[in-house]
């Protein structure tokens, strides 16, 4: 089996550290912008990218910088679209009812902006309660990225070094 190594890009506008003033300054100027020129580097190396991108960063990025959604389909051999919710948040704080909303339009965004994507789930956090695991499933997500070094040193024993179905 061929491996391969990519980087998985989780833009969380709505939910960094940045200022909005910031966050507008790098969607803003099309394809000058900070965030056109960070895509498109990818291109111009022909590097791949996986994009976990939460729906109201999307909603941002197609008001004020639709040239960077074009410049992803128009590349869908380098980027890979994978499923985020709708906001960045805490699963472990959102009702069940809440969850699968959030999921629901952040998969509904995906969809209506991009050409394909996975269905690979990039959580929020570091942790989906059992039930969020059955709501993934109900909406047809086969994978989810899970980072074990977010978790303490006993729950990383029982997490599989490998991929597994």
């Amino acid at each position: 089996m061929a491996k391969k190594l990519v980087d998985i890009i989780n833009l969380n506008g709505e939910a960094s550290c940045l200022s909005s003033k910031r966050w507008l300054e790098i969607l803003s100027g099309g394809k000058k912008s900070y965030l056109y020129n960070f895509f498109k580097a990818y291109v111009d190396y022909q590097k791949k990218a996986i994009l976990g991108i939460p729906g109201a960063t999307i909603i941002d990025i197609v008001q004020f910088n639709p040239e960077v959604i074009e410049l992803i389909n128009n590349n869908d051999s380098i980027f890979e679209i994978i499923v985020r919710p709708f906001v960045h948040d805490i699963a472990l704080m959102r009702s069940t009812e809440c969850f699968e909303l959030n999921l629901k339009i952040g998969i509904d965004i995906i969809k209506d902006q991009f050409k394909n994507f996975t269905p690979a789930y990039l959580p929020p956090e570091f942790m989906l309660k059992s039930e969020q695991v059955e709501i993934l499933n109900r909406h047809r997500v086969s994978i989810v990225f899970v980072n074990p070094n977010r978790f303490d040193q006993e729950s990383q024993n029982r997490i599989p070094k490998h991929s597994y179905n």
